[in-house]
């Protein structure tokens, strides 16, 4: 069994992918130890505002040309979707560059979040950047650059977290956490497309092979561009509503670090798996699409278990002795979310199963419900009266949400299988 695990390709990549995730995750963590005594809630909640807003609009910056990177056996049309990409990317930035002079301002308001007012016009940098390292991340998972991704990834969390540090230490202006997001975004677009842009110039893509592609991959912009687009609604949103409702940006501030500690084992661990699950479904020819679907679960479900026990049972005292005493109330909304996050961990590293499979209706269904079933439970706790009521109630549908995709990637594994065979 351990000599199998030795062999095998794909504990090899996800280890070699694990390692730069766990250590670039480990860093922004071990660095808030110093950042919750450097900046306070408000100054975390006006950097979730921020992450919350390039989150949502990056995610269909590249027109989600770059998902389908992986899935065409010529080269030529590989390099046409990664060329594409960077155009609509190019493209989208301009237009969220000249909304944000139009209205950034008067946005920023409306959540309660004067102090992002001074960095709105920073919003399209960021979303241009995040478009470029994801094309980029996309395709050197094409090639297997493992090694070049997990090094991108520590590199990025070193210059944010030192950027962070320095500008919150000697104070030399606000918006440290901001400024030091956008640093880490710039050394991993470089870094990334700089080690892969060469292969890509080998067989460059005429313009008749740039329009075959965006014609024969329409429906990543139209089915899998609006189901992710729902799916990061879903997790940003109640952000952006929270701040709304409650007119309490400390909340906010110490939901962001709840979301930042149990998003580390997705981000790390789960982030790994999905990478090389991804290539590992597009190209696997013997393997049982169901086995590796179930050997994943399990070893995922084990991975979690004594670290959610940990939180579930002392999530306030950890929070508290970690990251200060004013951030122990977080440990008590980290509790509330743990079994949610427990299925998120395990399911959605392999939700790339429902792109392989072809079943881009049903994961748009999926997020458009889970995004209305979160915006709902913010809104069924602002009208009790009590936020704590808000978590619950996002908890319990994130819970019930995975549990049912879980189902159908399992039935998406034989779906394969059976493709496979006839």
């Amino acid at each position: 069994m351990i000599q199998r695990l030795r062999n095998s390709q794909f504990v090899k990549n996800v280890a070699l992918l694990l390692s730069g995730n766990v250590i670039g995750q480990l860093i922004p963590i071990l660095a808030s130890v110093l950042l919750t005594r450097l900046y306070s809630p408000n100054d975390f909640a006006v950097l979730a505002y921020f992450l919350t807003i390039t989150g949502i609009i990056s995610v269909i910056a590249g027109g989600r040309y770059e998902v389908a990177i992986m899935l065409p056996k010529e080269n030529v049309k590989a390099n046409a979707l990664y060329v594409i990409s960077i155009i609509f990317t190019s493209i989208f930035t301009l237009l969220i560059t000249l909304f944000c002079f139009l209205f950034g301002e008067k946005f920023a308001l409306i959540f309660n979040a004067k102090e992002l007012i001074q960095f709105i016009y920073l919003i399209p940098i960021s979303i241009f950047l995040i478009g470029v390292y994801q094309a980029a991340n996309f395709y050197s998972n094409r090639l297997s650059k493992y090694k070049l991704m997990s090094g991108t990834l520590v590199s990025r969390s070193v210059f944010t977290s030192a950027t962070n540090i320095t500008i919150g230490w000697m104070k030399y202006l606000p918006g440290g956490l901001i400024i030091g997001t956008l640093v880490g975004q710039f050394v991993a677009a470089i870094l990334l497309t700089l080690g892969c842009f060469k292969e890509v110039l080998k067989e460059f893509p005429a313009k008749d092979d740039i329009l075959l592609s965006m014609r024969e991959f329409k429906d990543f912009p139209l089915k899998n561009g609006v189901s992710i687009f729902f799916n990061l609604l879903a997790n940003q949103v109640p952000i952006l509503l929270i701040g709304y409702l409650f007119q309490n940006n400390d909340i906010v501030g110490w939901y962001a670090l709840v979301l930042r500690v149990l998003n580390l084992p997705l981000m790390t661990i789960g982030k790994s798996v999905s990478q090389v699950f991804y290539q590992q479904t597009n190209q696997m020819d013997r393997t049982s699409h169901r086995d590796l679907f179930l050997k994943t679960s399990k070893a995922l479900f084990i991975l979690i278990l004594i670290p959610s026990f940990v939180l579930l049972f002392s999530g306030p005292l950890l929070f508290g002795f970690v990251f200060g005493d004013v951030w122990e109330v977080s440990g008590h909304y980290a509790q509330i979310f743990m079994l949610f996050y427990v299925l998120r961990f395990i399911f959605s590293p392999q939700s790339t199963l429902l792109i392989s499979s072809g079943r881009l209706k049903t994961e748009l269904i999926f997020n458009v419900s889970f995004f209305v079933f979160q915006i709902l439970s913010v809104i069924i706790g602002y009208e009790i009266g009590d936020y704590i009521y808000s978590f619950i109630f996002m908890s319990f549908t994130g819970f019930v949400h995975f549990l049912i995709l879980g189902r159908i990637l399992f039935k998406s594994s034989i779906q394969l299988d059976n493709e496979k065979s006839n």
